[in-house]
């Protein structure tokens, strides 16, 4: 075996520590596959439960046989690689040249959450050549990995080469510049909304009336939805809005879209959840630049939850909404002594 080859072998072991953590990663996250897929644009949503479920297992199995698998099978599971990892770098390339929105593809589940971008496509090109390294290394070598690596001379100098290439593969799945953490960081802390009033900001109801968003608690609280024409993801928080609806009867759900003419293309069940912002001052007025994005009012006056943004951050807001309305319920049933 050519020394070259041989210090390459890292490359298999890189893929294989990728492949699992991404999928081990992707089953802790709850419907991370739906989602993931649906934020890069594609049917996500419409893939049976099965499906989705099996996926990030597949992940883990092929890392595993990367590692294990010799002989012509080894050369045909290094093959499949490069087939999956060429298939998510199309996808990311995809993404990010037609949909107009950050987004975050939950690629390696919660581990590394982030917009996708020229970072992104960076490292999954290094996880291309990685993985085609790894099959000329397993067309020339048809010992299992594990054996590989045990056996490997010591003072081979590519394994320093692979090495160098797994490092900057891990730094850019990892890696977060300070605004992008920023932002996780501001959505996941606990903000001080006792101290903030809701901004002075007027948006349309179906029935043609202008309100202003303080108008809107006066007797219930309100889940703002801001939601953008031809976003992906949106059309997934739309598809799960009348869902929430009868989920939380104790809040008023509303989408808050840009015209009326948006409104009009909805069907008329979502179309009356709808608020239209036509001079923009919601939007404004709450910063926002990214769809769809979840802020919560209260009956106080006071904004009571938010930003968050995305499918899966929206509704996991939503689904913690109903167990703090179930426990100050339960509260209340509680005789006092």
């Amino acid at each position: 075996m050519a020394p070259v080859l041989s210090g390459l072998t890292l490359c298999a072991v890189l893929l294989a520590v990728v492949l699992v953590v991404s999928g081990v990663s992707k089953v802790q996250s709850r419907d991370a596959v739906g989602d993931a897929l649906d934020a890069l644009g594609l049917p996500g949503s419409q893939l049976p439960s099965r499906v989705l479920s099996t996926l990030p297992w597949a992940e883990v199995a092929l890392g595993v046989l990367l590692v294990v698998a010799g002989g012509t099978f080894g050369v045909v599971v290094a093959a499949c690689a490069v087939g999956l990892f060429c298939a998510y770098l199309i996808i990311i390339v995809r993404a990010v040249a037609t949909i107009p929105d950050p987004v975050d593809c939950h690629c390696f589940g919660d581990v590394a959450p982030g917009d996708i971008g020229a970072r992104t496509i960076v490292r999954n090109v290094l996880l291309v050549v990685a993985s085609v390294l790894a099959l000329l290394v397993a067309i020339d070598d048809r010992r299992p990995v594990v054996v590989r690596v045990i056996r490997a001379p010591e003072a081979d100098l590519w394994w320093w080469l692979a090495a160098v290439l797994t490092a900057a593969v891990v730094a850019l799945i990892l890696y977060r510049p300070a605004g992008e953490r920023k932002k996780v960081t501001d959505a996941e802390d606990l903000a001080d909304y006792e101290s903030t009033p809701i901004p002075l900001a007027s948006v349309v109801d179906v029935d043609g009336a202008t309100k202003t968003l303080r108008a809107l608690v006066r007797e219930r609280p309100v889940l703002l939805l801001f939601i953008k024409p031809g976003c992906a993801p949106c059309e997934q928080v739309l598809s799960k809005a009348l869902g929430w609806v009868r989920l939380l009867p104790e809040v008023d759900v509303r989408c808050v879209v840009t015209s009326e003419s948006v409104r009009e293309n909805l069907p008329e069940a979502l179309g009356s959840l709808c608020l239209v912002d036509k001079a923009g001052s919601a939007t404004l007025v709450f910063e926002v630049d990214r769809y769809p994005t979840a802020w919560l009012l209260g009956v106080d006056g006071r904004i009571a939850g938010g930003p968050q943004m995305g499918p899966p951050n929206i509704e996991t807001m939503i689904h913690d909404m109903r167990r703090a309305l179930d426990d100050v319920a339960n509260e209340r049933e509680i005789p006092a002594e």
